[in-house]
């Protein structure tokens, strides 16, 4: 019975660990960005539109409603570590935009001082999008 038990636990950790999503490219996200990505449909893209396709737009401000940017941001720069790109650096911007604009740059400012420079150069590519954004 134990043995079973354990087996089943060990499972589904690694299942759960081991999600990946997908959205014109595969990577396995942070857990608190999983409800962002796994929704996703390429389907719902409009190369017209990019990021304002009304579904991805929709989503992407119903997920900013429903997390808040300081469980958020962090999780963003470490799914960026892992796995940067620019589709994906993008949506992050529109996701960061959602929230009240203060909140947001006073949360970017720590990885704005970071030792890594991809990050200190992620932070401020968001920042200067950010401070540029017309929505």
């Amino acid at each position: 019975m134990r043995v079973c038990l354990t087996l089943l636990l060990v499972t589904s950790v690694t299942c759960i660990a081991g999600e990946n999503v997908h959205f014109f490219e595969t990577w396995e996200t942070r857990p608190v960005l999983r409800d962002l990505w796994r929704p996703m449909c390429e389907c719902w893209w409009d190369s017209e539109l990019g990021m304002k396709s009304p579904r991805v737009a929709a989503h992407f401000k119903h997920y900013a409603r429903h997390h808040s940017p300081e469980a958020v941001v962090p999780e963003i720069f470490a799914d960026l570590k892992t796995h940067d790109s620019e589709l994906v650096e993008i949506a992050y911007i529109y996701l960061l935009a959602q929230w009240p604009r203060p909140r947001v740059l006073h949360l970017l400012e720590p990885f704005r001082y970071s030792r890594d420079s991809n990050l200190r150069r992620a932070a401020d590519e968001f920042r200067n999008d950010l401070l540029e954004w017309k929505g």
